[in-house]
């Protein structure tokens, strides 16, 4: 059975909410490169990442979160993240 995944963007105000869901990499690494484009594009103060639905992730998807947490501080955004477990939380940090 083929992994699924699921990214939503949304701006709430000042804010973009970046929410993730099933698996997150491989074979969908395209997407998050335009996932990370998509956020910047909207120009937010601060980006909140949601991982209450995220199942697994690879590298590619360990890769895409410190790109958008490199992303975030580059551009002087406050990075929140939800519903992470441990070892995605120490991995952003």
């Amino acid at each position: 059975m083929e992994p699924t995944s699921g990214v939503s963007v949304v701006r709430v105000g000042t804010q973009v909410v970046v929410r993730l869901s099933g698996h997150v990499g491989d074979p969908f690494a395209a997407d998050l490169v335009e996932v990370r484009a998509e956020v910047l594009a909207l120009r937010p103060r601060s980006v909140a990442l949601d991982l209450d639905g995220c199942t697994s992730l690879d590298d590619s998807g360990r890769g895409f979160l410190l790109d958008l947490r490199d992303d975030a501080l580059r551009e002087g955004l406050r990075l929140r993240v939800h519903e992470a477990p441990p070892d995605v939380r120490r991995l952003l940090r």
